[in-house]
């Protein structure tokens, strides 16, 4: 007689989804980022090129002028800092991606350098974002229109 096990549903992993980003420069590993993300378990329900404008880019990172007026010793510098963030990811649209799945958020997190060590992904620029919580995925996929 076949026995059916019962799983604790608080045992399961949540299923949660996460925003992630390939940066102006970075469009060519798309494919293999998706192998990589579907090879983890996780499922991409939305995909969409974007144009950050300095619009979007404000109602995205909300907090990024601030953050770096911290970290400049001058307003010049954090002005010349923000213009180049703006003119970066100005340059090309954005690849947004909407991946799903068991702890999609913590996963992605996870492997996010060894993502961008396997796709070769260098500094100085960083190719590569993702969400850091549920509610930060909510907020972006709005602004990005991932909804």
């Amino acid at each position: 007689m076949e026995q059916k096990l019962e799983v604790d549903s608080e045992l399961q992993p949540a299923t949660n989804s996460t925003v992630v980003l390939l940066k102006p420069g970075a469009s060519e590993y798309r494919g293999r980022l998706e192998v990589f993300l579907e090879g983890k378990g996780l499922q991409i329900v939305a995909e969409k090129k974007v144009d950050f404008t300095p619009e979007v880019l404000e109602r995205f990172y909300p907090h990024a002028k601030t953050s770096i007026q911290r970290q400049c010793e001058t307003e010049e510098e954090a002005r010349e800092t923000v213009q180049g963030l703006t003119d970066y990811l100005g340059s090309d649209k954005i690849i947004a991606i909407v991946v799903n799945g068991p702890n999609a958020l913590n996963v992605v997190l996870s492997l996010k350098r060894k993502l961008r060590a396997l796709l070769h992904l260098q500094k100085p620029r960083d190719y590569l974002h993702s969400s850091d919580s549920p509610e930060e995925a909510k907020r972006e996929k709005e602004v990005l229109g991932l909804e």
